[in-house]
């Protein structure tokens, strides 16, 4: 019986059988749990015949052995480039889903950990007229046979040119009649400081979803999110956002911490806040040995980790008792979404380059904003579209280097990671530490024992 891409577990008290391969997870009984795992050891069976009775471990077997057959998948080939391959088969006619417009690659802020040098991704300036038209053209050529698309617009700070932001969405009023079963929704990230009162009511008729970058507290933000004078940002952030509550306009936050920062009070913050939706998430990838400020080493994102957990020990009782919108209550249920398992099989983080692509002032297209600015991640220009076989030599790169992934049981959910925190400005791939690898084994086991005892469905 075939078991070698099978790992068994025990959380709590669930005992798990997750199937790397067919990407499934089995809510077992100890019995079954007992008999699987001995078959995969190579136990004396003898053994557990005498513990259990021969009809009972014959019973188990062919219950799974029929399981694995319901799940069984199209052969993917040979080697990581087959592989890969059958991917971009299984893709291509995902047609691109979302585009993220980098309308300005200028900003009037200077975080700290800006990946984006200050929000110009080394080519400062703005998009005009022309290139986001050519651009909006190619998105929805890209998605022509789409029910919905989606438009990002992001900087640098977006609103810096909002004029662009008006263009592209009028062009979709003049040209939606020609897509009469289309919907494109369009949304901004922004850090909030340069609404106007014209601004806001264009946003509020058209019905613009707002994402606000906000990291916590006073001290905190200020810290990390300066103007580009050294000034702190704090209070024009929150008069942002009292203009968007005085227009009603529903927006999400976006918190980003760092080495620095105090994980707790970000956390109280926006207990207490309680925003419609808070996003925190840190920096950028974990390192064994950070090399500057805002790089977060082990312990700090063990730390962070922790302290989900006991947010998500409070949402969990939150939900229970049927208060569904609290912070902790919704972060819970953000969380169970990221590790719900993909009906269709995709084996990476994000669909980046495939059903997401990011349309730079530089002419370029590139598989997510995080990458813009550096000619070895380029995939495509508004000219020619995108190019598939540069794309697919990013994921060939990166699952040719990620060996121990596809043997972990962890991988259905933890995917590799996210390409742009994979490889480097060179392009080459960075290695998974173990101990990182067990941080995020860690958190994912947890979240499947609230997931399943929550009597949701993976």
């Amino acid at each position: 019986m075939e078991l070698k891409n099978v790992t068994f577990l025990v959380i709590g008290e669930l005992y798990l059988a997750i199937n790397t391969n067919l990407e499934k997870v089995f809510l077992l009984d100890n019995i079954t749990f007992d008999v699987l795992k001995a078959i995969k050891d190579q136990y004396d069976m003898k053994n557990i015949e005498m513990q259990y009775g021969t009809e009972i471990v014959d019973k188990v077997i062919k219950n799974w052995q029929e399981f694995q057959r319901k799940g069984e998948r199209k052969n993917r080939g040979q080697n990581d480039t087959e592989y890969i391959e059958f991917i971009a088969d299984e893709n291509r006619s995902k047609e691109l889903v979302e585009g993220v417009f980098l309308v300005s690659q200028s900003c009037n802020m200077k975080c700290c950990y800006c990946y984006g040098e200050a929000g110009e991704f080394g080519n400062k300036g703005f998009m005009d007229k022309k290139m986001a038209e050519e651009y909006f053209r190619l998105f929805l050529k890209l998605g022509k046979s789409l029910k919905l698309q989606k438009v990002r617009f992001l900087g640098g700070e977006p609103f810096m040119n909002f004029p662009i932001i008006q263009h592209v969405v009028s062009l979709w009023e003049k040209w939606k009649k020609d897509y009469p079963l289309k919907t494109v929704l369009f949304s901004v990230t922004t850090n909030g400081t340069m609404f106007t009162e014209e601004i806001l009511r264009y946003v509020a008729e058209k019905k613009i979803s707002i994402t606000i970058s906000l990291d916590g507290p006073e001290i905190i933000q200020n810290q990390n999110r300066k103007f580009k004078d050294e000034s702190p940002t704090f209070s024009s952030v929150l008069a942002g956002i009292n203009m968007l509550r005085k227009y009603k306009i529903n927006f999400a936050v976006r918190s980003t911490f760092t080495r620095t920062n105090d994980i707790d009070s970000i956390y109280q913050y926006f207990e207490k806040e309680n925003f419609a939706a808070s996003h925190v998430l840190p920096a950028d990838f974990p390192l064994e040995s950070p090399v500057r400020n805002y790089q977060l080493d082990l312990r700090t994102y063990g730390q962070y980790i922790d302290k989900e957990k006991e947010v998500f020990e409070k949402g969990r009782n939150d939900l229970k008792n049927g208060d569904t919108e609290t912070f902790c209550a919704k972060q819970l249920k953000a969380a169970f979404e990221s590790i719900k398992i993909r009906k269709d099989y995709y084996p990476f983080k994000c669909g980046a380059g495939w059903w997401i692509a990011a349309f730079s002032s530089d002419g370029y297209i590139y598989p997510c904003h995080r990458m813009v600015g550096n000619s070895l991640f380029r995939i495509g220009d508004i000219h020619k579209g995108i190019d598939y076989g540069a794309l697919k030599q990013l994921y060939v790169k990166l699952f040719d280097n990620s060996e121990n992934c596809t043997k972990c049981w962890a991988n259905p959910f933890c995917k590799r990671r996210c390409l742009a925190e994979r490889l480097d400005q060179n392009g080459e791939v960075i290695d998974v530490s173990d101990s990182l690898c067990n941080i995020y084994k860690d958190r994912i086991g947890n979240l499947l024992r609230l997931y399943i005892t929550s009597n949701r469905s993976i």
